[in-house]
């Protein structure tokens, strides 16, 4: 066999054991996809307690700058006034019950009591409305449309008559015991109803967090749902991410996510919060039109402390 020959058939054995690794890192190259990676800004996540109690700031119990616990009292509103109308309203539920097992205890009620009652019953509250309004339709009334919202009021003013004669009778111990028992429903749910309000009359810190900033003042009136406070949460931040449809799709609410820091290797512990949409502009040739944006909030729980601004990675499924 000559030299030729020899070196023919190496070249022909050694081609497979040259081209098969190639062929086969090509293979995995194509059949392994690198996962998609996302980039977002880290920023502090902040709560903002509202007062869900209208009244009068009684006492400031936090300052700027401070740590405070999640449930500690950041604000307590004057309870007086309810603490009081709590009061007589027990009392007035005491009356009505021994009016329904007595029959004519009804009359025994004290007279700041009646007056109470007259007030808060369903009765009273629907013919005092009407009779507000229509007085209100007769004072906006002009030429003709002023018969008729004369005629309104006088109804108004009789019904408004006979509610109040009725409930006369009712305190008079003259009336069915159906009619305390009406009272008695909706007294306890006015005492419900206060009881509730002050269970409100304290603004809590939801969670660990640093007072950023304070809007409250001992001796200021608070309207429900104002904003008290700003509070930043301790070793808590998020990063807003925009992703596409299909990977949505893989997406969920409490899944958790690799995430590092950019210049870090330090992974950090994230999920996925919440997922919503936003509006994007979009410039067409005759206006200017929206179009919406798929974008997944990610929660990250760090010990150590994050720098606002700083862009977060994380690798999505």
């Amino acid at each position: 066999m000559t030299r030729r020959r020899q070196l023919a058939i190496l070249g022909v054995a050694l081609v497979p054991a040259i081209v098969a690794p190639g062929v086969f890192f090509i293979g995995m190259r194509a059949g392994v996809q690198a996962r998609p990676v996302k980039q977002g800004s880290v920023y502090p996540v902040l709560s903002i307690p509202r007062a869900r109690f209208g009244g009068i700031v009684c006492a400031v119990l936090a300052k700027t700058g401070e740590r405070v616990e999640a449930g500690q009292v950041l604000v307590r509103f004057e309870t007086k006034e309810l603490e009081t109308r709590l009061m007589q309203l027990r009392k007035a539920a005491q009356a009505a019950d021994a009016a329904v097992k007595g029959g004519n205890a009804m009359a025994q009620i004290p007279h700041q009591m009646r007056q109470y009652l007259y007030e808060v019953h369903p009765n009273t509250v629907q013919a005092e409305r009407e009779y507000i309004d229509a007085l209100a339709a007769l004072e906006q009334a002009q030429g003709a449309d002023r018969a008729a919202a004369d005629l309104r009021l006088r109804h108004a003013s009789e019904q408004r008559t006979l509610v109040r004669r009725r409930l006369g009778e009712t305190f008079a111990g003259s009336a069915n015991g159906e009619d305390s028992r009406v009272y008695l429903a909706e007294i306890a749910r006015n005492i419900a109803e206060v009881e509730k309000l002050l269970q409100d009359a304290e603004v809590r810190a939801p969670s660990n967090a640093v007072v950023d900033l304070l809007d409250a003042r001992a001796g200021e009136k608070v309207q429900p749902g104002q904003p008290v406070a700003v509070l930043v949460s301790v070793g808590e931040y998020a990063v807003d991410l925009a992703v596409t449809e299909s990977e949505l799709r893989r997406l969920h609410t409490g899944m958790a996510l690799k995430g590092r820091l950019q210049g870090s290797r330090r992974q950090i512990e994230s999920r996925i919060e919440s997922i919503s949409t936003r509006k994007l502009p979009v410039i067409a040739r005759d206006n200017l039109r929206t179009a919406e944006e798929p974008v997944v909030r990610v929660r990250i729980v760090s010990a150590a402390p994050l720098l606002a601004g700083a862009i977060a990675a994380f690798e999505l499924p």
